[in-house]
């Protein structure tokens, strides 16, 4: 459980929502719900999350290798020489913040 809780602290929080109860995929840039942690995909549109590893790692366990995403973004996403590339991207034009700290405030469409 305390490695879910460290990824769900990583994972970047939206300015305008409750950082307790939501932050963002940086995979697809939709909203993880924390209610919704570690549930598996059973039919589409379910937004599920669990832990990815930002390096690609699964054995590397420091905090800051782990980030909370949705279970189908981990799933729809690849390796090419050594780049992870995702599927369907979406753009906010929302504050977001990591780790406390602004870090956008546009994402070009």
């Amino acid at each position: 459980m305390e490695k879910f809780n460290i990824a769900w602290e990583n994972a970047i929080s939206f300015n305008n929502l409750d950082k307790e109860k939501n932050r963002m995929c940086y995979i697809c840039d939709d909203i993880l719900k924390f209610k919704d942690m570690n549930t598996k995909e059973p039919e589409p549109g379910m937004k599920g999350w669990n832990i990815d590893w930002v390096d690609g790692n699964v054995n590397n366990h420091n905090s800051s290798n782990l980030v909370a995403t949705h279970s189908i973004c981990n799933e729809n996403k690849t390796n090419i020489n050594g780049f992870w590339l995702y599927i369907s991207k979406k753009n906010y034009e929302d504050k977001i913040s990591w780790n406390s700290e602004i870090k956008a405030s546009f994402f070009a469409k």
